[in-house]
C-alpha cells in the first residue's frame, strides 16, 4: 500500500484562502451591478442594450464562481476535519486478530473454529470465503500428511501436535523451508502437504489481491502485481524466519517446545510486529500498515526513487 499523508494544516490554509477569492468576486459583481444601473439610468439606454446584456452574463459567470468557490471551501473544510479526526483517534491493536490466528495454531479443529467465527462476525463475503478455503486446505495436507505415515495419530491432526519439535542436524530456517519444496525422498503425504502449503500461499495472494485492487481499482496498474507478489513473498519468508527464530529461542530456554507452542508463539510474534508496523506508520501518515506492506512500499519507492534519478542523470 502505498503511502498517504494529508497536510491538515495546509488544508486550513487553504480553506482560508477561499474567503479572499469570494471576497474578489463579491466586488467585482458590485461593481459590474453599479455599471450596469448606470447605463440603465441614461436618457438613452436603449441602445446600449446589448452592452447591459453583456455585463448581466459576466454577472451570473462570476455569481457562479462565488458559488463553486463556497462549495469548494466547504468540501475541503469536511475533508479537514474528518482527517483531523482520523488522527485525534489512537491506533488500536486487533486482539481478536491475535486470538483467531492463535486459536488456529490448535490442530484443525481450532483452525475451523476461528474460520467460523470470522465468518459469523465478518458475514459471507469473498475474504472470508478465501480464508475459510485456504484453512480448509492446510487441513487436508495435515490429514494427507499423518495417512501416509506407518502409526497415524488422527488426534494430531484435529487438536495439534504436541509432541516437541525436533530438527535433526539441519537448522530450523532449513526445516520449515522443506515444507515448500517438493522432494522424491518425500512419501505421498509429504508432497501433498508441500502442494497444500503452495495452495495457502495462492489464497495468500489472492487475499492481498483483493486489498491492493481496493486500493489502487484496478489490476492493469504495474504498481498492483508488484505489491501483490512482493507482499506474499514476504509473507511466506516472514512466517518461515519467525518460526525458525521462536524455535531455537524456545529450545534453548525451555530445553524443546512442542509444534504447537511454537505456532502459538509464531502468530504472536507475526502479530507483534505488525502493531508496531501500525504504530509506527499511523504516527508517521495517519495510516497503519502491516508489515509486509510496509516493507514492500518501502522496497518499490526506493527502486522507483532510484530510477527516477538515474533518468534524470541522463537527460543532463
Amino acid at each position: 500500500m502505498a503511502e498517504l499523508y494529508v497536510d491538515t494544516e495546509g488544508l486550513f490554509e487553504a480553506v482560508g484562502e477561499f474567503d479572499q477569492e469570494i471576497k474578489m468576486c463579491d466586488q467585482c459583481i458590485q461593481a459590474l451591478e453599479e455599471c450596469e444601473r448606470a447605463i440603465q439610468r441614461l436618457a438613452d439606454s436603449e441602445q446600449y442594450q446589448e452592452d447591459i446584456h453583456k455585463l448581466q452574463r459576466k454577472i451570473e459567470v462570476l455569481r457562479k464562481c462565488r458559488e463553486n468557490f463556497r462549495q469548494a471551501q466547504t468540501t475541503l473544510n469536511d475533508i479537514r476535519r474528518c482527517y483531523e479526526q482520523v488522527e485525534q483517534q489512537p491506533y488500536e491493536p486487533d486482539l481478536e486478530k491475535l486470538f483467531l490466528a492463535s486459536l488456529g495454531s490448535f490442530g484443525s479443529l481450532g483452525s475451523n473454529t476461528a474460520g467460523i467465527v470470522q465468518m459469523f462476525q465478518n458475514g459471507v463475503d469473498k475474504k472470508t470465503l478465501i480464508g475459510m478455503t485456504k484453512r480448509l486446505i492446510k487441513n487436508f495436507g495435515n490429514l494427507a500428511d499423518e495417512a501416509y505415515k506407518e502409526n497415524p495419530d488422527w488426534k494430531r491432526v484435529f487438536r495439534g501436535k504436541y509432541e516437541i519439535a525436533t530438527k535433526g542436524e539441519e537448522t530450523w530456517i532449513k526445516k520449515y523451508g522443506k515444507g515448500y519444496k517438493f522432494s522424491s525422498e518425500k512419501n505421498v503425504g509429504e508432497n501433498i502437504k508441500v502442494g497444500t502449503n503452495w495452495a495457502g500461499v495462492a489464497f495468500s495472494g489472492i487475499l492481498n489481491a483483493i486489498d491492493n485492487y481496493e486500493e489502487f481499482g484496478t489490476t492493469k496498474s504495474k504498481r498492483f502485481w508488484e505489491e501483490t507478489l512482493l507482499e506474499t513473498a514476504f509473507e511466506v519468508m516472514e512466517d518461515i524466519t519467525v518460526r525458525a527464530v521462536v524455535s531455537a529461542a524456545l529450545t534453548a530456554i525451555c530445553g524443546g517446545a512442542t509444534v504447537v507452542a511454537i505456532s502459538a508463539v509464531t502468530v504472536g510474534v507475526i502479530w507483534a510486529i505488525d502493531v508496531v508496523e501500525g504504530y509506527r506508520w499511523e504516527r508517521k501518515s495517519g495510516e497503519p500498515k502491516r508489515a509486509a506492506e510496509a516493507v514492500t512500499d518501502r522496497i518499490l519507492d526506493d527502486i522507483e526513487s532510484k530510477k527516477k534519478k538515474e533518468n534524470k542523470r541522463w537527460k543532463i
